[in-house]
């Protein structure tokens, strides 16, 4: 019964408007309250916290910059997870699974929580193709953002010598994410094509934008007109109601979800973190 209800929250709506997705983060939470599951806890805060920012995201739609910021906020939602459960032997043994990135950020200090959640919900999506219908559904946007040397990290970390290098890494992305949609079953390749466009150009989008990294409206490349910045906002805001859906599904509530960072005060999990939480 509890799972056909929180399916329906997010089954219903093809496209959410703002409230919409706040009346769903409302039932997420009266679920919860039914349902007062400890374990279970890490996985509705995620579904309830990232519907409130999307929500909050699809409000600012002319606003691309906040569209986006927001839009990102809901990933982390979604992606975050416990300082103290990043110390455990279940973590390293999760983080086994995930395919290795050959390409990383400068001075990227992230501790792998959106590489993991990227792959859970490829593992998600086998059967169902919401993931590949994004990319298909908004190609014109994924073209604008891949091609787009301004929010490629390899740019900007001075390892390129010639426009052939950059013209090259950006070949080989795309390469990637048109075998993706052409093998929507195979979930290593559909996480490659995730890392590509969410990892290796919209964080470094996120990057230029939360540390203050690139001018608001005085961008020559805002001045031009249609810009990676609306390509990516629009991408990111379909790509977190994907996983919102796929998380909600069947699959997606015996898939085992941890702790999330803050918990919320007075709940079973505001407080040290306890082995049993894990599993086994």
């Amino acid at each position: 019964m509890m799972a056909d209800l929180l399916a329906d929250i997010f089954t219903r709506y093809k496209k959410p408007s703002p409230a919409e997705l706040e009346r769903a983060a409302v039932e997420i939470k009266k679920l919860q309250k039914i349902h007062p599951d400890i374990k279970g806890q890490g996985y509705y805060d995620r579904l309830q916290r990232a519907s409130s920012w999307l929500a909050k995201a699809k409000r600012t739609v002319a606003d691309p910059e906040a569209n986006f910021m927001f839009s990102w906020i809901a990933l982390n939602a979604l992606c975050g997870v416990r300082r103290d459960v990043r110390e455990t032997d279940w973590w390293k043994n999760e983080k086994s699974f995930i395919p290795q990135l050959d390409k990383r950020q400068i001075g990227d200090m992230d501790q792998g929580e959106l590489e993991w959640f990227l792959w859970r919900g490829s593992c998600l999506d086998i059967e169902r193709g919401m993931l590949r219908n994004v990319i298909e559904d908004h190609w014109r946007d994924v073209e604008t953002v891949l091609m787009s040397q301004y929010v490629m990290s390899f740019y900007w970390n001075g390892s390129w010598s010639t426009e052939e290098d950059l013209d090259k890494c950006k070949n080989v992305d795309m390469k990637i994410v048109k075998t993706a949609i052409g093998l929507s079953s195979d979930r290593g390749k559909i996480y490659q094509a995730l890392r590509a466009i969410i990892i290796l150009r919209l964080r470094t989008l996120r990057n230029q934008l939360i540390h203050g990294c690139a001018t608001d409206t005085h961008s020559k490349r805002r001045a031009a007109g249609e810009s990676e910045l609306e390509a990516g906002s629009r991408l990111l805001e379909e790509f977190v109601w994907a996983f919102l859906v796929l998380m909600a599904g069947q699959q997606g509530q015996t898939t085992y979800w941890p702790p999330s960072p803050y918990p919320r005060a007075g709940s079973p999990q505001h407080g040290p973190l306890r082995i049993s939480w894990l599993p086994k």
